[in-house]
């Protein structure tokens, strides 16, 4: 008993996301509440982009990047820094017979080169963020010249700006953004 009341209290306090039984009620969540709401957003990516390299932040158990996976010829990665939602974005992927590639990561210190990515999506993990300007600063430098971010919460303090596409920054930094 006190062994997993201790294992409860460290997956509720963790700093590497959300973690053991928590992640496998959020999995379930997702997969039955939030399902419809990851197809809309495969809708929207799609009118963006046909084909090329995807990054997902923070995909959880990882059915947004499945579902895009389906529509298009997309090289898609998910970066995550929970352990156990990359096992589950992995196990979920494989039973859905998808091409996902699923990464352990911080946001704020992205492994991947300069200008990889053709498309950045996030949705539902801005308010976990500990440091969000630098992963904003990320997405800019893993993001091709060209490219677009899509990034959206559903939390309320950040519902009120809505999904944003983030179409470029200008020469001094801002971001280049509209409301979907």
């Amino acid at each position: 008993m006190k062994r997993n009341l201790f294992k409860t209290i460290k997956q509720l306090t963790s700093k590497g996301g959300i973690e053991g039984y928590f992640a496998e009620k959020y999995d379930k969540f997702a997969k039955t509440i939030l399902i419809d709401l990851y197809k809309e957003i495969t809708g929207l990516v799609i009118k963006h982009l046909k084909s090329g390299k995807i990054l997902e932040i923070g995909p959880g158990p990882g059915y947004l990047s499945i579902e895009i996976a389906k529509l298009g010829d997309f090289q898609i990665t998910g970066l995550d820094i929970s352990e156990t939602m990359i096992e589950i974005a992995r196990r979920n992927t494989e039973e859905a017979g998808t091409d996902v590639v699923f990464k352990l990561g911080d946001a704020s210190n992205m492994p991947f080169k300069n200008s990889t990515f053709d498309f950045i999506i996030s949705s539902g993990s801005l308010h976990h963020w500990k440091e969000p300007v630098k992963v904003f600063n990320e997405v800019h430098r893993v993001l091709k010249t060209d490219g677009e971010a899509l990034i959206g919460d559903l939390r309320s303090s950040a519902a009120n700006l809505g999904p944003m596409l983030i179409s470029g920054w200008d020469n001094s930094g801002v971001i280049l953004c509209s409301n979907l």
